[in-house]
């Protein structure tokens, strides 16, 4: 009888499945939990001015955060992609070229939107850009979309951009109060979109503290597919708040270089 077939080896697959999926919420090199692979759909590299991580140290910390995938979404830019993508491919992790940009409302910023699985950098600003990421074939996700850092939707936020969102982030490790995300994930199944977990990364240890959850093979397509059929969920431990000083000394040009070794 072969392992496969046999009733002691399936137990033991599952019983290994139950622990990963309960007790290991942030396993090392490991890219699955269960049939899911884990992506951090949101992440910078010192290209953001607010960032300290390079290409390279960026995709290496991917690998050991047991990353299967990883999205590059630097603010406002696609010069990342390059290095990143030649990195990971180095490190046997998948490249989600993307971007992170600014939405304007009365000269003034009120949310940002994550572009991914984009052909090309989005040329227009402010709403227009969600057309444009939508054009490429890309997905629309809005990240930490309650959390009034950085969203200043008041009345009803997301609600007149609802059909140009195809997904939410119901976990990012950056935003500290709990009640943030669960009112992402509510707002998600209310609307039919699709959930995504982060790490917002912006230096190497915080990448991969949270993750994105995928019933889906070592593959890109895979990956888009769970994500248009709601089949995701965010996951992941929160950062510390001393893990901010490194970015803003970065966004004030002070560059702590020994944190990026």
């Amino acid at each position: 009888m072969s392992c496969a077939s046999s009733p002691a080896c399936t137990q033991k697959k599952v019983v290994y499945s139950n622990h990963a999926a309960k007790a290991l919420k942030h396993p090392a090199n490991v890219k699955f939990v269960g049939d899911k692979m884990k992506a951090d759909l949101h992440s910078h590299t010192h290209y953001s001015k607010d960032s300290i991580t390079r290409p390279r140290t960026w995709a290496r910390a991917a690998r050991r955060a047991g990353m299967g995938a990883i999205a590059l979404t630097d603010h406002e830019t696609t010069r990342g992609w390059k290095p990143a993508k030649e990195e990971c491919k180095r490190q046997g992790v998948l490249f989600i070229p993307g971007i992170e940009l600014r939405v304007r409302e009365d000269d003034r910023d009120v949310m940002e939107v994550l572009g991914l699985f984009l052909t090309e950098e989005p040329r227009r600003r402010g709403v227009e850009s969600l057309d444009e990421v939508r054009e490429q074939d890309g997905l629309v996700v809005v990240p930490h979309p309650f959390d009034r850092r950085w969203n200043r939707l008041k009345d009803q936020p997301l609600g007149r951009f609802e059909k140009l969102i195809d997904g939410v982030e119901g976990f990012n490790a950056r935003v500290f109060k709990k009640e943030y995300d669960k009112q992402a994930v509510s707002w998600a199944l209310k609307n039919n979109k699709f959930q995504t977990g982060s790490g917002d990364a912006h230096i190497p240890r915080e990448v991969g503290m949270g993750y994105t959850l995928a019933p889906c093979g070592n593959d890109l397509e895979e990956l888009r597919r769970a994500l248009k059929k709601r089949a995701t969920r965010g996951e992941g431990r929160k950062s510390n708040i001393l893990l901010y000083l490194p970015a803003i000394l970065a966004n004030r040009g002070v560059w702590p270089w020994f944190l990026d070794l």
